[in-house]
């Protein structure tokens, strides 16, 4: 598929900034856990290293493109806290809270809307100093941990109970304030 420069928001989606263009992701999408994503890195794009690229793909020789962002400062000073894929272990895996995790997209409506909620559920349990934590991966720009969890859509919330870590539960219900500390 040919996508024009103009398409901002499926440009960012492929993780292809504007000034890297042309680019030529391969998107294998009959995963049942998501998409896998094989960014073409060999050079000029020629008719033959495209064929030799795509040749690799059904090879199995080609290393899928796992998007995660450095950790930063600012990522945990925030009453909402951000998590990267680098910080997930730290600040999921490895502490006695439950923990209560939003995938999320920037450009998704649903997860526009339920920002204010999920701020101030997050401010409610961090002052009390409750049992449970509650954290945001923008799931754009953290795809193996989407990958991972089985993020198909946006938001996912998946709570990480402090006896279950490894397999998150699904956050089926309501996207209040007081539905999420509850």
């Amino acid at each position: 598929i040919y996508v024009p420069s103009s398409e901002d928001r499926i440009l960012d989606y492929f993780g292809i900034g504007k000034d890297s263009l042309p680019q030529l992701v391969l998107a294998d999408m009959s995963l049942e856990d998501g998409m896998k994503k094989d960014r073409y890195g060999g050079g000029e794009l020629t008719a033959d290293a495209v064929r030799a690229f795509e040749a690799s793909f059904f090879d199995g020789a080609l290393t899928p493109d796992l998007k995660s962002e450095d950790p930063s400062e600012d990522d945990l000073s925030e009453p909402v806290k951000k998590l990267v894929g680098k910080t997930f272990a730290a600040q999921v895996l490895d502490n006695d809270k439950d923990v209560l995790v939003e995938f999320y997209a920037p450009w998704c409506g649903h997860c526009k809307a339920m920002k204010p909620a999920w701020r101030a559920a997050s401010g409610r349990l961090s002052a009390s100093e409750a049992a449970a934590k509650m954290l945001v991966v923008d799931a754009t720009k953290e795809s193996k941990l989407a990958s991972r969890f089985k993020v198909h859509g946006y938001p996912s919330v998946k709570l990480f109970g402090a006896n279950k870590r490894i397999f998150p539960t699904d956050y089926e219900g309501s996207r209040t304030a007081d539905a999420l500390v509850e």
